[in-house]
């Protein structure tokens, strides 16, 4: 089963609205969506606040919509935080660092993950994940 129906590699983005350096990530994050999508990119991502608490979702709204984010994102309560936590954990990270990047194969295996300032790096991670671009046709 498939993480992303049709995606070969994920990117599972966690993030929150009050983080600066989400801020700037995200919108980066779906210009590569829509760079790489064509060669079997996909993306959804978990925002770090309450989905029972009416501010953080329109605060959640409101950046989405702001930073011109088009693919989908939940919201997550303290259990599944505490999971996420403990999933970064096991990937050899501190605990869950916003923004933090999974990418992830068809099956959902872990490929790469990537917290804070690594995440500038995600374009060249993601070059070593992806299948080759089509060959140019001639005219």
């Amino acid at each position: 089963q498939r993480v992303l129906p049709g995606a070969p590699v994920n990117l599972i983005v966690l993030w929150a609205a009050w983080c600066p350096s989400c801020a700037g990530e995200m919108p980066a994050v779906q210009r590569l969506l829509d760079t790489y999508a064509p060669r079997g990119l996909a993306a959804a991502s978990i925002a770090i606040h309450l989905p029972d608490d009416g501010d953080e979702v329109d605060a959640v709204k409101r950046f989405v919509i702001s930073k011109g984010i088009a693919f989908p994102t939940f919201l997550v309560d303290e259990p599944a935080y505490d999971r996420l936590d403990a999933l970064c954990r096991s990937a050899g990270r501190a605990g869950l660092v916003l923004p933090t990047v999974f990418l992830t194969d068809a099956a959902g295996r872990i490929l790469s993950v990537l917290s804070g300032r690594e995440v500038e790096t995600l374009p060249r991670v993601l070059e070593t994940h992806l299948p080759p671009p089509p060959p140019a046709s001639s005219p």
